[in-house]
């Protein structure tokens, strides 16, 4: 690979901290400003030409999603990881071999997924907690959605890698073109055809496969650091275990996030009714374009640390992280205080519904309490996964799911429905303690962290 391919990622070791945080953040954040406003477009639509059934269905699915996203985060955030310290070590080879067998299993694994799920696609509507009038729209919505999990982790792994060459960039273009087209297509499939639900996932299904496509054209036209060919793509045994052990603490945390937000699913639909899980579905794709800017600034720390941590460069690794949590807090401040005062408001855009709304104005401003602890304890597990300690960053993993699933099972005993919403707030509180405590140690007392001795790649 020549100097030229290298030095394309060489601006992660030498731009002032400040502004690179801003050149990834940004397009990083716009990409998900982007994506964030397809999920409310198609809660919107749905709302609109299905109904709160219909966004009580998208609220059920979104946990399973998250399930399928481990894959994404296994092979996505373990494969970045790797590759970023061996871009920052100079090791080019060592890169494309990692970046060819994440994306070689990847495709594999998603179409496992995919017609695994399409065997069994009422028993899964049945896990994830559909009953009575959530589950014709929730079975409606899987038979299509399961066709795209293949290409569906392509794009989420590929954003990763992408992203560890610090073309935060191109990324945005892939996720803002299969956007820009599902939101466009939404209405037409959704109430122009007719189709409802299944209309909603085919959009989605289209777009997905832009994104797939999109990535692919990146690596094959050599626009990257790494370039690569379809023999690359043979998945290797040597490589994938150090993504599968950086990356598996990501997979954990999705998986178990999924099966906690299953779980409150079944709980709310037992104590308060399909309303309830329409409004908390509705609630938490506020919260989720809100905290936008944070998750950009989340995005940006793993492949500056990496690069950083591989290069020797601790005080660059210490900066950006110091800066990242400073600066993402601040920001979800802002979304907390327009949660709490206008959840009415919020909530009508999607529908006039009274029940639906009455329901979910108090989740909101109770769910608007994980807005300040929500970036310390995912820039922790970012950091954690980028410099390659995978047992550190499994243990914050399970902090989140053990905690929200024990507060849920004491809360829906104690206090009904509330118990439930105030599950993961306290969860991710717990959670960002944890990562203070830990970091405060790390930088301290850890060798490498402290530049005492060198960092040594695999």
């Amino acid at each position: 690979m020549s100097n030229d391919k290298k030095d394309s990622a060489e601006h992660l070791g030498s731009m002032p901290m400040g502004r690179l945080l801003a050149r990834i953040a940004i397009p990083a954040s716009i990409a998900m400003v982007v994506n964030s406003i397809y999920n409310l477009t198609d809660t919107f639509f749905v709302g609109r030409g299905v109904g709160p059934a219909g966004m009580g269905a998208l609220a059920l699915i979104f946990s399973f999603q998250m399930i399928v996203m481990a894959i994404g985060s296994l092979m996505g955030i373990g494969g970045a990881s790797v590759v970023s310290r061996a871009l920052g070590a100079g090791k080019m080879e060592q890169a494309r071999r990692v970046l060819g067998s994440v994306i070689g299993t990847t495709a594999l694994l998603g179409l496992v997924i995919s017609v695994a799920g399409l065997l069994f696609v009422e028993e899964i509507a049945a896990l994830l907690g559909a009953e009575g009038e959530l589950l014709e729209p929730t079975i409606s919505y899987l038979r299509v959605i399961l066709f795209a999990e293949p290409f569906f982790v392509l794009h989420f792994t590929g954003n990763n890698l992408v992203r560890a060459e610090g073309q935060a960039r191109r990324s945005m273009v892939a996720l803002a073109s299969g956007v820009g087209l599902n939101i466009v297509l939404d209405p037409i499939f959704i109430m122009g055809f007719g189709w409802g639900m299944a209309g909603a996932a085919a959009a989605t299904l289209i777009a997905h496969v832009l994104n797939a496509a999109i990535l692919a054209h990146f690596y094959v036209r050599r626009l990257g650091a790494i370039h690569l060919t379809f023999r690359d793509l043979v998945p290797r045994l040597r490589p994938l275990r150090q993504v599968f052990a950086v990356g598996s603490s990501g997979a954990v945390r999705q998986v178990t996030t999924g099966v906690m937000f299953a779980l409150r699913n079944v709980l709310l639909v037992g104590v308060a009714g399909a309303a309830v899980v329409s409004a908390y579905g509705v609630v938490f794709r506020v919260i989720l374009i809100l905290a936008l800017p944070a998750m950009g600034l989340a995005q940006s720390v793993p492949p500056i640390v990496g690069f950083n941590y591989g290069a020797g460069k601790m005080d660059r690794v210490r900066k950006a992280v110091r800066l990242a949590m400073i600066a993402s807090t601040v920001m979800l401040l802002v979304g907390m205080a327009i949660m709490v005062l206008f959840p009415r408001q919020l909530l009508g855009i999607f529908s006039d519904d009274v029940e639906y709304i009455a329901a979910g104005a108090p989740i909101m401003q109770i769910a608007s309490l994980a807005m300040v602890v929500f970036p310390t304890y995912f820039i922790g597990t970012a950091f954690y996964q980028a410099i390659g300690r995978s047992m550190l960053a499994l243990i914050l993993a399970m902090t989140r799911p053990i905690v929200g699933v024990a507060v849920m099972v004491w809360g829906v005993n104690a206090i009904g429905a509330t118990g439930v919403v105030l599950a993961d707030p306290i969860a991710l509180a717990v959670g960002s303690l944890t990562v203070i405590f830990s970091m405060r140690w790390a930088f301290r007392h850890d060798k490498k962290l402290s530049g005492r001795e060198p960092v040594l790649t695999a």
